[in-house]
């Protein structure tokens, strides 16, 4: 910053030097110099020769300008066309990709329901023979119950007699050794 203030008060100096050396009407022809470059800097040297144009040079530029002009829309027309079918295109692509997908989703869903299907069959076919065995197996389980009753029952029928016969032949042989003594020794 102070730079720059320095370069102020340098130019300012030489500004002085200039305006003591110089008449103030040099400061003002200078000024009156910079108004009339910067109004001719607003207005391009195109537009003033332009100005003098005749009308049919005119006429001629917008014809040209016409032409471009026609050209440009002819041109963005195309371009419209050229987006409208690449988007065309482009949604066709998709559509198709789209019905691809869904027709290899619907060919896993088919796949999946008969794998499904079978399972369940199978399923439902080892259910039947479960319960089949659990039938069979209680069937058999009732029926040796039943024979294992059945035998401990005729087990406990001959144990019976077979008490009963031995407690008979017990009774027997100490009666019949009440009445003969001789049967007593000839055991011992």
């Amino acid at each position: 910053m102070e730079r720059r203030s320095w370069l102020w008060r340098r130019k300012s100096s030489e500004g002085e030097t200039e305006s003591s050396g110089g008449s103030m009407s040099s400061h003002s022809e200078r000024f009156s110099d910079d108004q009339i470059y910067s109004n001719q800097s607003f207005q391009s040297p195109e537009i003033t020769s332009k100005a003098e144009l005749q009308p049919e040079e005119l006429e001629g530029d917008v014809k040209t300008l016409s032409q471009k002009l026609s050209e440009a829309l002819l041109n963005i027309s195309i371009k419209e066309d050229l987006v409208k079918q690449h988007s065309k295109v482009a949604e066709e692509a998709v559509e198709e990709k789209a019905e691809n997908e869904v027709l290899a989703l619907r060919q896993q869903v088919e796949v999946l329901t008969l794998r499904n299907s079978t399972l369940e069959d199978r399923v439902c076919h080892l259910d039947g023979a479960l319960k089949e065995c659990l039938r069979q197996l209680r069937q058999t389980r009732e029926q040796n119950d039943e024979a294992i009753e059945k035998k401990t029952s005729e087990w406990q029928t001959t144990k019976d007699e077979l008490e009963k016969q031995l407690s008979d032949l017990r009774s027997q042989l100490q009666s019949a050794r009440k009445t003969e003594p001789s049967v007593e020794m000839e055991e011992k």
